[in-house]
């Protein structure tokens, strides 16, 4: 009797353990554009049990010799089914770089960057995931900057894990 109840609690404690959320929290991908200006490698963190609020972080470039570090929150809106999401996030950029609309500017060559700085950078997009966990999303993210507001946007893939 003793060895049937074992079986009994071992069955369904693993019935249990194999019944518990399947959201898979953990992304990293690659973004052209978006947060990271030009492009960057990310990890993305999902907080909450459900498809909701996340944070990111990354490193990434815009042009040779200015390094970019974005960091931002999200929240994922579900829209057709479980793997398709509205994506709202607010980020910041920090980088040495002189950010203008066009991704190198032509200068003087003996122009020298004399500041940091970091950009304020919303972003609203989509997410989806596929049945194989890979991601992508393409994303709206107006980059804030001395020069005034630059229409700028992100497109990434990654995997989920």
């Amino acid at each position: 009797m003793k060895r049937l109840i074992i079986i009994g609690i071992f069955i369904l404690s693993s019935a249990l353990a194999f019944s518990q959320n399947s959201l898979k929290k953990n992304e990293i991908f690659v973004e052209l554009g978006g947060n990271g200006l030009l492009g960057s490698i990310n990890y993305n963190r999902q907080i909450s049990k459900k498809p909701g609020l996340g944070i990111r972080a990354g490193v990434g470039s815009y042009g040779i010799g200015f390094p970019t570090i974005p960091v931002g929150v999200n929240y994922l809106i579900p829209l057709i089914g479980k793997h398709s999401f509205l994506d709202l996030g607010l980020g910041a950029t920090y980088t040495k770089a002189d950010v203008q609309l066009y991704v190198l500017v032509k200068r003087d060559p003996n122009y020298v960057q004399k500041y940091q700085s970091v950009y304020f950078v919303p972003s609203l997009g989509t997410r989806a995931y596929t049945t194989k966990n890979f991601v992508w999303h393409f994303n709206a993210t107006p980059v804030f900057t001395q020069y005034g507001l630059i229409p700028w946007v992100g497109f990434g893939f990654g995997k989920r894990f």
